[in-house]
């Protein structure tokens, strides 16, 4: 925790003592930013008083304030969603991968000679293609070559729904 000093600051002419914790130049600088607003509301109306023009900055940074928390509880929300989404993936994901693996135990227990395509473990997928041609490319060509070919329809991956649509033809 900061100790706590006295910041000396003008506002539109008069001297205050602030104690904060905060560093000075940040407590100056928020002074300055005061005075100017409450200056450039007074040069604006010349009926208001200072007492005026402070109780309308006032209110100016409390809906600000107001609206800063709002915005940050509905990003909270949404990062809070996100990361639940995540976990949810993360499950389904290792799920699969497990069944995978499952079948492919099954499968070598059968001593079949089957190779089998997870489009998702291809390496192009992991990062090594530029661009979504490029892996749809490397994709197919596996496919192709695969005897069995796992695909999670139930997302929205157009590419899953095209390779299977090409696949089903080929086949």
């Amino acid at each position: 925790m900061n100790p706590t000093s006295r910041v000396k600051i003008e506002v539109c002419g008069a001297k205050y003592y602030i104690s904060s914790s905060e560093p000075e130049a940040y407590v100056k600088e928020l002074g300055a930013q005061l005075s100017a607003q409450i200056s450039d509301m007074l040069a604006q109306n010349h009926s208001l008083s200072v007492t005026d023009a402070l109780v309308l900055c006032l209110l100016n940074y409390m809906d600000s304030y107001r609206k800063a928390e709002e915005n940050t509880d509905h990003m909270r929300s949404q990062l809070t969603g996100y990361l639940e989404d995540a976990a949810k993936y993360r499950i389904e994901a290792d799920e699969a991968k497990r069944e995978i693996e499952r079948l492919r135990r099954e499968l070598a227990k059968r001593d079949v000679d089957v190779q089998i395509v997870n489009p998702i473990d291809l390496p192009l997928n992991e990062g090594g293609a530029s661009t979504p041609a490029a892996i749809f490319e490397a994709d197919y060509h596996f496919q192709c070559e695969a005897t069995h070919v796992f695909l999670d329809l139930a997302n929205e991956d157009t590419g899953s729904h095209m390779a299977l649509g090409i696949l089903l033809e080929k086949k």
